[in-house]
């Protein structure tokens, strides 16, 4: 600890071993002494705190956060007091800055920026700013049995103020794995229920609650608090505006996204700047297939870090939404823009790969790819994403010139060699990069579906040299979980005759090919010919047999266009008449009755091709949508 510092650091915990030396050591320089208010831990967190040379003193833990809080604020004898979570870390390089700040005579305390990371690896953070740092003053207390809070205490300064500053708090608590280990929603839950029977009106306390279900995806439950709740808060509440949010996101995954768009623009007009607001009301306009009032909202869109804020909000998913609804309209020179710069925010963001890079391929714009590579190169977290995706789209020959950027792919599995040689049509060098993996039992089951693609092929090729037919049959799909498996195996390592065999064992080929991903549908619309006019007259045939549900029929409809034109181009054909009639018949068949529909199978982007001549190659990209 650091005696010329004017900070205590006030803790309360329990059962904190595995986070809290990774804590304290964030800030065992900066303040001068650490008070730890322990509420009945049985494992190694007091030692570890007493390492530190932390107070450490045992509370009877009564279901109240404020009042363990306010406890171990008794004890603090510096002029400021410094709040921390075990699960949290102060960043590193402030120190400087927080003693600044103490030096401030008009400041009571600060609002400090609190970055919590979500998910599996914190590759999403949540931000907001909470009062952590205030002045040790008797009358400066918690408040709150749950999502305790001391701002307003600190507001209560006659003479000094609660102002914000931008020293950094990183939090792991919302990180999956540790919601697991401390089973934090059961016992949010139950305190805040056990609060509510005491006061079932706390606006706080109901607010809290909604919060918790909304975390667990429970959107139904989450829903019929928030709704009245919203209704009588004022809008200068700290929570207003992410109840607001919330509760506009919750109408739309419950199917009342018409409702969300009725009352969204309040609150824009109550909440200005406030990014993830305006973002999702694109993302409702989009779910409406009105995508220019969707592009116009992203276009105008402004920040202000004033909210609780998702991270990509007016950076990498703002760009990435943008890349859809211009891809959606046909415009994929632009498309492609916006997802390079959404990669430009946040280099390993998934989403504008899966879309950048099919659209890449399917417009013929893969110098983009080669120039973003050479200056940028692939993250690692982005690396096996990339293999895949290029491998998908029958992008060997990229593969193997770009492979040093992949060296962390290779690394991680190294068995995906093998599915690199099965492509290029080296099945023998496949079978013995594979064997080593097929024959380990950590790897077996990844890889015997590999083994049983690569041995069908070969059966099925000889047989067709034999000018005999081969069909799959029941036995020999036992390794693969479906035929969808095994469908998207042969696709992905270029076994066109055990995919044609595929195809032709199955009753309903049109619902295996709708099923497919955006870079699957390219690579069949750049198969051999042979293989496409298969499965042009495939799907002609299942049309004719039987009527698919909605949705999967206007995937197939797309495809059959996407191939037709195919054909067309290798033929060099002159401009289908009977192609422009077949598409205004499915227009008029077999459009999507709702707006939402008509966007998410693309039929908006077909429109807005169907008067242009059919060896426009961005044809293809239709199949994308």
């Amino acid at each position: 600890m650091n005696p010329d510092s004017p900070v205590s650091l006030c803790m309360i915990v329990r059962d904190e071993e595995w986070v809290l030396s990774q804590c304290l050591s964030s800030v065992a320089d900066i303040v001068s002494e650490i008070i730890i208010l322990d509420t009945g831990s049985v494992d190694a967190t007091c030692s570890i705190a007493e390492k530190y040379g932390a107070q450490v003193i045992s509370y009877p833990w009564q279901s109240d956060f404020a009042a363990a809080r306010n406890e171990s604020l008794k004890l603090a004898t510096r002029p400021w007091i410094l709040v921390l979570d075990a699960d949290e870390c102060f960043a590193h390089g402030q120190k400087e800055k927080l003693w600044a700040l103490c030096a401030d005579e008009a400041a009571a305390g600060y609002e400090l920026h609190i970055k919590s990371l979500l998910g599996h690896q914190g590759d999403e953070q949540v931000t907001d700013y909470v009062c952590r740092l205030f002045r040790n003053d008797p009358e400066i207390k918690f408040s709150g049995s749950i999502h305790e809070q001391i701002a307003s205490a600190v507001q209560a300064k006659a003479h000094q103020q609660l102002k914000r500053c931008d020293l950094e708090i990183i939090h792991y608590g919302y990180l999956t794995h540790i919601i697991e280990q401390k089973n934090k929603t059961e016992r949010n839950l139950r305190l805040i229920k056990e609060a509510l029977v005491a006061d079932s009106k706390n606006k706080e306390l109901l607010y809290a609650l909604g919060t918790e279900y909304f975390q667990q995806a429970n959107y139904s439950q989450a829903l019929p608090i928030f709704e009245p709740l919203l209704a009588s808060l004022p809008i200068t509440e700290g929570y207003a505006s992410d109840l607001f949010l919330k509760t506009m996101y919750a109408l739309r995954e419950t199917g009342r996204a018409k409702d969300a768009l009725q009352q969204i623009e309040q609150g824009l007009i109550a909440f200005p700047n406030f990014a993830d607001l305006q973002e999702i009301y694109a993302v409702l306009f989009m779910d409406e297939g009105q995508d220019e009032k969707a592009l116009h909202v992203l276009e105008g869109m402004c920040i202000s870090r004033e909210y609780t804020s998702v991270s990509g909000a007016g950076t990498y998913r703002t760009a990435y939404l943008k890349g859809v609804l211009l891809e959606r309209q046909g415009q994929w020179q632009k498309a492609c823009e916006f997802y390079r710069v959404s990669l430009a925010y946040r280099p390993d963001y998934v989403p504008a790969w899966q879309r950048w890079l099919p659209l890449l391929v399917s417009t013929k714009q893969i110098q983009q790819l080669n120039e973003w590579v050479k200056k940028q190169g692939i993250p690692k977290k982005a690396q096996l994403l990339v293999f895949y995706l290029m491998l998908d789209l029958q992008q060997p020959a990229w593969i193997l010139k770009h492979r040093d950027y992949l060296q962390d792919a290779f690394l991680a599995q190294p068995w995906i060699e093998a599915l690199l040689q099965a492509q290029i049509g080296e099945y023998s060098i496949a079978a013995r990069y594979l064997q080593p993996w097929v024959q380990s039992p950590a790897h077996r089951e990844q890889t015997e579906i590999i083994q049983a693609a690569l041995e069908y092929s070969k059966t099925a090729l000889k047989s067709q040299h034999r000018s005999v037919q081969t069909r799959l049959e029941k036995p020999q799909l036992h390794r693969f979980s479906s035929a969808a498996e095994a469908c998207e195996m042969f696709i992905r390592i270029g076994a066109w005759n055990g995919f044609s065999s595929m195809l032709r064992s199955d009753s309903s080929p049109g619902t295996l090919l709708s099923a497919l991903s955006p870079a699957m549908k390219i690579a069949l619309v750049h198969a051999p010919l042979w293989i496409v006019e298969q499965l042009h007259s495939l799907l002609e045939q299942e049309w004719e047999r039987k009527q698919p549900d909605e949705i999967v029929r206007s995937r197939c409809c797309m495809l059959w266009i996407a191939l037709h034109t195919r054909i067309q181009q290798d033929n060099d054909s002159p401009f289908d008449t009977r192609l422009r009639s077949f598409v205004q018949e499915q227009q008029g068949k077999y459009i999507p009755t709702s707006e939402a529909y008509t966007a998410r199978c693309g039929w908006n982007a077909l429109t807005y091709v169907i008067s242009i001549p059919l060896k426009r190659s961005g044809l293809h990209s239709l199949v994308l949508l």
